[in-house]
């Protein structure tokens, strides 16, 4: 595993003039969870927090065990759950993200794991210091909320759709929410390897390539890792009756 450390702001060792708070606060931008924190209190976070980049495949800690809030803030990360050399990925996600917010509002200790789908520079807050601020901040307690509401949200979406869609409709919903911008045709581009797109998926390599090839008669063309959706509103309606099909059986 290689582990680039740093510390954010190395200002105090070096005897430079500290930027203005606006100007450090910036690393917490796009944050939603941070909106509406002061600049003085963003400041504050990124001014207590160690700063580590992560290679691909590295799980995503501190050096010390601790229960920092982890803060993503460039790459990909990927939560997944370690049985006898097997790995379960329940959820993929890109900056900016916090991961561990539930553990850190309840002071638990995680049940799964972050993972590097690609390098990731990642910051670690002081617990201590962020359950202060929300203590003593209702709009900031609010958000956390409603962050972990929205995360509890998704996991409940993956797993009914991993339970009660089949193969297709999974794959078919996943390529169309990459194009949820464009009509008719689109092209896009897969965002990390198909063995973590997989995993999930609630497949094997090898039935992601066959679920890949059943979605050809269905307007789908893969090259690598760039794909192709003829008529989007196409697939998605041919998939709906696959599935519908496959769920009344013979």
């Amino acid at each position: 595993m290689t582990i680039h450390a740093e510390r954010f702001d190395p200002i105090e060792r070096t005897g430079a003039r500290r930027p203005p708070a606006g100007r450090r606060a910036d690393g917490l931008a796009g944050f939603g969870l941070f909106a509406d924190l002061t600049l003085a209190d963003r400041a504050a976070l990124l001014d207590a927090a160690g700063s580590l980049t992560f290679d691909k495949g590295d799980p995503i800690r501190a050096d010390d065990q601790g229960d920092d809030l982890i803060v993503l803030q460039e790459g990909i990360a990927a939560l997944g759950i370690d049985d006898d050399g097997r790995r379960a990925v329940l959820a993929v996600v890109s900056a900016p993200q916090v991961l561990n917010l539930a553990c850190v509002m309840a002071s638990t200790s995680p049940l799964a794991t972050w993972r590097a789908a690609e390098r990731c520079r990642v910051l670690f807050v002081p617990h201590s210091l962020f359950l202060g601020m929300v203590s003593r901040d209702p709009c900031l307690a609010a958000k956390a909320a409603a962050t972990l509401a929205n995360d509890y949200q998704d996991l409940v979406a993956t797993a009914a759709a991993q339970r009660l869609r089949c193969a297709q409709e999974r794959l078919a919903d996943f390529l169309l929410s990459l194009s949820a911008g464009a009509s008719g045709c689109a092209e896009i581009r897969l965002p990390y390897s198909k063995h973590l797109l997989a995993s999930l998926l609630g497949m094997t390599p090898e039935n992601l390539s066959r679920t890949m090839a059943a979605l050809g008669p269905f307007g789908v063309s893969v090259q690598g890792a760039d794909i192709r959706i003829a008529d989007r509103q196409s697939l998605r309606a041919a998939v709906g009756r696959l599935g519908a099909s496959v769920r009344s059986g013979p």
